[in-house]
């Protein structure tokens, strides 16, 4: 045993959990980010949104496992995080697991990294998370990265390197191109799989809205999308969402909820038992989720039994009306199913915050003003516009089907252009959009969400197609 397993072993942390996010710059220019994130901090921290469910899922999987634990959420938040973090490395924990979900840029990760390597050189990082999954520079900074959902990957890990396996020897590791150790997680769970309930004393600032994760996946396959899981959609059983629910309100006395689901409203069976168990609960829990407009379409329904359940809030990523386009992003529905799953929701009196994707092929002035006369007529609660950030996925499609995606080509998320518009056209586009809107509303109802951080686009460059305008 060497000297750093003795002490490890001496002061018992095994696993030592962190999260840091660059939320604001994906919507704030980088100057006004910097003053936002100092008044979060000088209110320690205080979570308004839901906090993210990797870290407590990891936490729970771990200590279910026998493992020791600690855990640091929103690492850059807070007067006291960066101590904290500090104080627990010194502990020498086994590993380091870095979650990269809401990590936009390089240097926010090299920050902790450094960190670690200064205070316990000898801890292996393990990186996690979209961020690390999808961008050569981060990986790089990590021993090993684990894709997709890593609660077993990682308990099995811990469990290797606990019992003095050579690392490269571990079940699973393979190498990319970079030399980089990847050990594969899962997109979904079991059959008949009863799932660990979130440890989210694993957050440790205030939150007010508990998040509750129904299933995994996404039945449907939008061209556009590159999260994991596409076409396969599984679902827990309803029960045990509900019994979920039922031990964290009594735990941590929250009545708000959000369901974190891409969309948890594509399996009629699945959603009408949990609305049903839900209203029978009788828990007075208010909750929010995301669905699909089509759903409450084929569902007329659905929305009388959500908002009869507590439901408060649905979120729609509409994305399109002009069924050309709709087409090619793969969407399965025309205009016309719009209309009806919003006549639906609105007969409920549903609130809906509704998205959509500006510049994708097909895309022109004259749509975009097509859609903003569409919006200001349909009262939604909440509208957010981004302009189109093309996958690696999107250009191997594009390549295939020039005509059919208008010769769409680039190099990167933002570096590309089509027949009618490219990335800059589009981005200012969004921006008009939501200034004519909010000009035709009391309060500001539209928001528009720009990447100002290019940084990350030099980096996925290397690892997407060479298409030259």
């Amino acid at each position: 045993m060497t000297m750093f397993q003795r002490e490890r072993k001496a002061r018992g942390l095994d696993v030592l959990l962190v999260e840091d996010e660059d939320y604001y710059r994906r919507v704030f220019h980088p100057f006004l980010s910097s003053i936002i994130k100092r008044i979060v901090n000088l209110m320690l921290a205080l979570t308004l949104e839901p906090p993210r469910l990797a870290l407590p899922m990891l936490s729970a999987y771990l200590k279910d496992a026998g493992m020791n634990v600690a855990c640091v959420y929103h690492y850059s938040n807070g007067i006291f995080k960066k101590w904290t973090f500090t104080r627990l490395l010194r502990r020498k924990p086994l590993i380091v697991g870095i979650s990269t979900t809401a990590i936009d840029q390089t240097r926010t990760l090299e920050n902790i990294v450094a960190r670690v390597r200064l205070e316990s050189p000898q801890s292996l990082i393990v990186l996690g998370g979209y961020g690390a999954q999808y961008s050569a520079e981060m990986r790089r900074l990590g021993d090993v990265v684990v894709t997709d959902c890593g609660e077993l990957a990682l308990v099995k890990l811990v469990e290797s390197l606990k019992r003095d396996l050579d690392l490269d020897s571990v079940a699973g590791i393979t190498r990319d191109s970079d030399q980089v150790r990847m050990l594969p997680g899962r997109t979904g769970f079991y059959p008949d799989e009863t799932m660990l309930h979130p440890d989210l004393s694993a957050i440790d600032t205030y939150f007010r809205c508990m998040p509750v994760e129904a299933s995994r996946g996404c039945r449907y396959n939008c061209s556009y999308c590159a999260v994991p899981g596409k076409r396969r959609h599984m679902f827990r059983k309803p029960a045990d969402v509900i019994e979920e629910i039922k031990e964290q309100v009594r735990k941590y006395r929250k009545k708000n909820l959000y369901f974190v689901d891409p969309n948890l409203t594509s399996n009629p069976d699945f959603i009408f038992e949990l609305m049903e168990r839900l209203k029978k609960a009788q828990l007075g829990v208010r909750w929010h989720c995301m669905g699909r407009v089509d759903d409450f379409a084929r569902q007329p329904a659905l929305a009388g039994a959500m908002v009869a359940a507590g439901c408060y809030r649905v979120m729609l990523g509409i994305e399109s009306i002009h069924d050309h386009i709709l087409a090619r992003m793969r969407k399965g529905y025309t205009r016309s199913v719009v209309e009806a799953g919003l006549q639906s929701i609105a007969a409920a009196h549903l609130p809906v915050c509704a998205s959509f994707m500006i510049g994708f092929p097909g895309e022109t002035v004259q749509t975009t003003e097509a859609t903003v006369d569409f919006i200001l007529k349909a009262g939604f609660n909440i509208i957010s516009l981004a302009p189109l950030m093309v996958s690696k996925e999107l250009f191997e499609e594009a390549r295939a089907k020039p005509e059919f995606h208008h010769h769409l080509r680039g190099d990167s998320p933002r570096h590309w252009i089509h027949d009618t518009m490219d990335y800059n056209q589009a981005e200012d586009l969004t921006q008009k959009m939501v200034a004519r809107i909010n000009r035709n509303s009391l309060f500001p109802v539209a928001l528009a969400l720009r990447f100002w951080d290019r940084e990350r686009d030099k980096d996925i460059a290397a690892s997407f197609p060479t298409n030259p305008e």
